[in-house]
């Protein structure tokens, strides 16, 4: 998030700016209630905040993002899948993992 923004905003801008992409933002389905050290900033942690979206229009992509921060260059993966073909295993982070299971059990 940037200085002043709010979890919302900052989600429909990264929408706009990664996926060239408007979205609503639906209902809050998660927060990280644990300790998650970043990936990619030394000495920093993570917090992650889930909603539910609705894009604008129907949006098909499979897009790679490189990224360079202090510690590593990154490559972050940007993919629509069905829910119904959704796996942790095709996830990288743990916080993402553990949130797409409890989704799978929301919609079972």
């Amino acid at each position: 998030m940037e200085l002043g923004e709010g979890t919302i905003d900052c989600l429909k801008r990264e929408f706009r700016e990664e996926l060239q992409l408007n979205i609503e933002v639906g209902k809050h389905f998660y927060t990280t209630d644990f300790y998650q050290p970043s990936a990619f900033k030394v000495n920093d942690q993570l917090v992650s905040i889930y909603y539910f979206v609705h894009a604008e229009k129907e949006h098909h992509f499979f897009a790679n993002h490189t990224e360079e921060s202090e510690s590593k260059v990154a490559t972050m993966k940007f993919e629509w899948v069905p829910l119904d073909s959704l796996s942790k295993d095709m996830l990288t982070f743990p916080i993402d993992k553990i949130v797409c299971d409890q989704l799978l059990k929301s919609v079972n």
